[in-house]
């Protein structure tokens, strides 16, 4: 018996539905096309029961014939009265309609067929939610906001709940030596179900002091009762950039000619110049050879299955996903197991645990002269890369270049991070207590452990001078443990068929530490030798506690319903913590939020292209405790204070026992409208967010003895707006084609600062009654008589040498508008099916200071290094009369920091593209296979935009914090992957 299930309104398939024969108690789940294969049935009469959760349960009694195959498709409605699984949210589960905060699901279909390593990247297109990629290396991190800045020094990514449990999101992965890995990657992306986005503050009320910057609910795929379900997938492609920074640079008889022209016009006589002429000039693609097509490899298998009173999901997954630079690649190896048994009818047990490696061969990155790009943009093109035996050229600096060969650098020298890490997540469930008080009581307690562990490794080569004259090693470890228990107890109750109120009431507590040893050596006998202990002078040896953090909580929220119509709900929190004051540490968060589902209202029936309209409100009170520190709140000791051959002690940090949560309080209102069956699904939310007691450093005078002390002391008020638009454009048996559409648009004004003073993170300013933005010189040009540099001053003349007081605040470092588009096709027919998927990102109405740019110009300037130029210096200023933006070579200030370089960061890219194939039902029974799919995909293939160099998407260095963005140095762009793959159900 085979066939297709799929939803009435929409056609689309329903991947996971149960399919069985109960009086064989047989079955099988659909595949993710939605079909299902059921073998081994007996002829005659069959009753079959098709179930997916939020729709209505379908029984249809079919004839099978004697050795025959009979097909059996299923269409199955929404059940508005059955929704209670559809949407997740803190701590439980909530009808769609009766939901009153502002939440984007990302579904199952919607995730398949992602090509990511990091699950973060399972978010772009989210409305309100910004997906940055900080470069294209393998493993790198990836930055996530919602809805905006909500704070200005401190950590502004969401918090990450993965099957109930809070995990690790930040810190802990490495990177002392390179790059550090992002610890979202160590979560295999194959393994998710969904994620929900909770972003309003009746969503995130719930989790308090951790609730301000969103939070990521991540729930992974669980085991379903019937046949034993098989899903094998392998995938392999190639990874390039997205753009080619040597493309804007100059070739080997240019940069000749420019550099000498440059010291010519500085005073140099041209036959004393070391530099070849144009004629005499060859050209080195030194940017090339440090880079390559890589090889991206995954594969993975998984086991779903179970009876009526056992299910489990068993999954492996193994991938390995080379860079475009040279040695850079990210290996991980995961396992996961997650399996539920009914002990009794009222008592539930299981467990979600996944175990996994990850090992990144790193690759240094931004703002790291050593980084293979960043050395190679900057070599100059007339210097080989070889010698004439094919060795690497290693005296390959005569003009004072920083760095020796990258290419050697980068094949010779060791930099790797290993992480393992261990999620898991046991629970028991409780239903004790049948019909009491004419309700429901549900009881739930769940642990957690939540592992990291971290070997960072670093071994450079004597024979570049990064390894000094003896070579040099370097192993830090660190391991990072969370432990959490969680207890709720759930009554639900429906008082005279109108009335539903359901109560929740919860406790939880989390403990969490980190520790770090690292060891550094010189004076290695050769470079086989790899371990630090080979060495014969350990130059550093250090071991820390660097955190210790517990965190105790109370809960409770109550949502109460009338006539499926009005839903009020109310919830509060108070979390204590150790991050804090004595006098500060408990804190009180909460919300109240409404729904009113005016489509159920009599006067709307004759309406009947209206199958949806939804208003809510809220407003709430969240917090964060994402500080740099995790002792700031303590004055703090060190050792090492020696005096006359005496141990001794000595304050290093000066603490404020007042120090508390920064705070947010929103309110936000919006509406859901569907049109036609919900053919046509809007939504639209607005909310305004103040900011207070945001955490900052205030400067003290040296003579204390300290230079700065954390306190709370900002306000910043945030505000915007999130549009989505979803069409089921045509919907047929055989053809269905949708579409979505995102906008959100967001502004953000600092209200207050320390004594008013401006908060400055090198060119990007925090000033009070605007936005953040960046502070330098405005660039006037070119004179034509003179060829100097001209910067506007602050008496809006014009000069050649400013100063601080002539800086003005410009540009916007956040981006105001960020959206998608995205649409979906799938056509089935007696040949196969084919399925199309493809997204479009775009961000407008923010600036980048273009960092790589400002210094391949610098060595045009008087007194700037002598490196490779950008094409963009032929145009240099010559003559009187000239009329050019570029100044003339050799002159004074001419690549100052400052408007010149601030370019506009808008862009919109063709983010992915899917073409699949499935082959016929038919032909897949007659090699005892469920379904068979193969598929190309492409990622970040196309991007427009007006970057001069680098990729838009990128930022500086991780930025973790608002105030470090909005810049670009010699950032690896992002990665350009073409793949194919194949995918089996058995």
């Amino acid at each position: 018996m085979t066939g297709t299930v799929t939803e009435a309104e929409s056609g689309n398939p329903l991947p996971g539905a149960t399919v069985q024969i109960p009086d064989l108690e047989t079955g099988a789940a659909t595949d993710a096309s939605g079909q299902y294969r059921i073998v081994g049935v007996p002829e005659g009469e069959q009753t079959i029961r098709v179930t997916f959760v939020g729709y209505e349960t379908q029984e249809r009694t079919v004839n099978v014939p004697a050795g025959g195959t009979t097909r059996v498709n299923f269409q199955l409605a929404r059940d508005f009265a059955d929704m209670e699984e559809v949407v997740v949210r803190a701590y439980g589960e909530q009808e769609r309609e009766r939901i009153t905060g502002s939440v984007s699901k990302v579904e199952a279909q919607q995730i398949e067929g992602i090509n990511t390593a990091n699950t973060k990247n399972m978010l772009q297109g989210t409305a309100g939610v910004t997906v940055t990629n900080v470069g294209g290396l393998a493993g790198q991190a990836v930055n996530v906001n919602v809805r905006g800045a909500s704070t200005l020094t401190g950590g502004s990514q969401p918090l990450y709940v993965v099957d109930g449990q809070v995990v690790t999101s930040t810190g802990g992965t490495g990177g002392g030596f390179g790059t550090a890995t992002d610890p979202l990657s160590t979560i295999e992306p194959s393994n998710i179900a969904s994620m929900e986005v909770l972003k309003g503050p009746s969503a995130t009320a719930l989790y308090g002091s951790r609730g301000a910057n969103g939070v990521v609910l991540i729930n992974t795929k669980e085991g379903r009762a019937g046949d034993l379900q098989i899903s094998a997938n392998f995938e392999t492609g190639t990874v390039d950039r997205t753009r080619a920074l040597e493309d804007n640079l100059t070739d080997g008889p240019t940069w000749a000619r420019l550099i000498r022209e440059r010291f010519v016009n500085a005073g140099s006589s041209p036959g004393s110049l070391p530099f070849p002429t144009p004629e005499e000039a060859q050209n080195y693609e030194w940017a090339e050879a440090v880079q390559r097509t890589g090889v991206a490899r995954t594969g993975n298998i998984s086991f779903r299955g179970g009876d009526d009173d056992t299910q489990f999901f068993l999954s492996g997954t193994w991938s390995q996903k080379e860079s475009y630079v040279i040695t850079n690649r990210f290996d991980r190896m995961s396992g996961r197991l997650n399996i539920t048994q009914d002990v009794k009818d009222w008592i539930r047990v299981g467990a979600n645990t996944s175990i996994t490696r990850t090992q990144n061969f790193q690759a240094g990155s931004d703002n790291l002269f050593a980084a293979p790009l960043t050395s190679a943009s900057l070599h100059v093109p007339v210097v080989p890369i070889r010698n004439d035996d094919g060795s690497l050229n290693l005296q390959n600096t005569p003009f004072g270049a920083f760095t020796p060969n990258p290419v050697f650098v980068t094949e010779t020298n060791d930099y790797s991070i290993k992480n393992w890490r261990i999620l898991a997540s046991p629970f028991v469930e409780m239903n004790p207590i049948d019909n009491l008080i004419e309700g429901s009581l549900s009881l739930r307690a769940q642990g957690g452990i939540d592992a990291l562990i971290v070997d960072d490794y670093e071994r450079l080569n004597s024979e570049e001078g990064g390894g000094v004259p003896t070579g040099f090693g370097a192993q830090s470890y660190d391991e990072e443990r969370k432990y959490s228990l969680r207890g709720t107890a759930t009554y639900a109750r429906t008082f005279a068929s109108r009335h539903d109120v359901d109560l929740l009431v919860g406790g939880e507590l989390e403990d969490s530490r980190r520790q770090n040893a690292e060891v550094s050596a010189t004076g290695f006998p050769s470079f086989q030798f790899k371990t630090v202990d080979a060495a014969a002078s350990p130059s550093t040896t250090d071991s820390e506690v660097t955190r210790i953090d517990g965190l105790a909580s109370f809960f409770t929220r109550l949502t109460y319903t009338l006539d499926d119509k009005y839903t009020i709900e109310g919830s509060i929190r108070r979390d204590g913590s150790s991050r804090f004051g004595e006098d500060k540490r408990w804190g009180t968060f909460g919300s109240a939020s409404f729904a009113y589902n005016l489509h159920r209202e009599s006067f709307m029936q004759d309406i009947g292209f209206v199958s949806n309209l939804k208003l809510r409100g809220a407003w709430g009170l969240t917090g964060s405790n994402q500080l740099d520190g995790f002792f700031s709140a303590r004055t703090l000791f060190g050792g090492g204070a020696n005096y006359n051959e005496a141990a001794g002690v000595s304050p290093t940090q000066l603490g404020d026992p007042a120090l508390q949560w920064e705070s947010k309080r929103t309110l936000e209102g919006g509406f859901d409208l569907g049109l036609f069956n919900d053919r046509i699904f809007a939504s639209a939310t607005y909310y305004n967010s103040n900011n207070n007691d945001l955490i900052l450093d205030r400067q003290l005078p040296l003579s204390s003895g300290f230079g700065s002390i954390t306190q709370n002391l900002g306000e910043l008020t945030t505000q915007g707006v999130e549009l989505s638009l979803e069409t089921q454009n045509i919907v047929t048996e055989s053809f269905q084609w949708t579409t979505s559409v995102t906008a959100s648009w967001q502004d953000e004004e600092v209200q207050e600062l320390v004594g008013g003073d401006p908060i400055i993170s090198g060119a990007q300013r925090a000033i009070e009654g605007e936005s953040i933005k960046f502070n330098i010189p405005i660039y006037e040009g070119v004179d034509p008589q003179t060829g100097l540099a001209q910067y506007r001053d602050r008496d809006g003349g014009t000069t050649n040498s400013p100063t601080n007081a002539d800086n003005y605040n410009v540009g916007n470092v956040l981006p105001s508008w960020t959206g998608s588009f995205g649409t979906t096709a799938q056509l089935t027919q007696d040949w196969g099916g084919i399925d199309f998927r493809a997204q479009f990102n775009f961000r407008t109405g923010n600036d980048i200071l273009n960092g790589t740019k400002q210094f391949l110009y610098e060595t045009g300037a008087n007194g700037g290094g002598t490196f490779n130029m950008p094409k963009g210096a032929t145009r240099r200023w010559q003559e009187p009369g000239d009329q050019t933006s570029v100044p003339q070579l050799g002159s004074n200030n001419s690549s100052l920091e400052s408007t010149r370089f601030l370019e506009d960061g808008d862009f919109i890219r063709l983010k992915s593209i899917t073409l699949g194939y499935s082959i016929p039902s038919s032909l897949a029974e007659s090699i005892n296979v469920d379904n068979i799919r193969v598929y190309f995909q492409g990622n970040n293939l196309l991007t427009f935009d007006e970057l001069s160099f680098g990729d838009p998407e990128g930022s500086q260095s991780g930025a973790r914090s608002v105030l470090d963005r909005g810049e670009l140095f010699f950032t690896p762009p992002q990665q350009l992957t073409l793949s194919g793959g194949i995918d089996l159900q058995f």
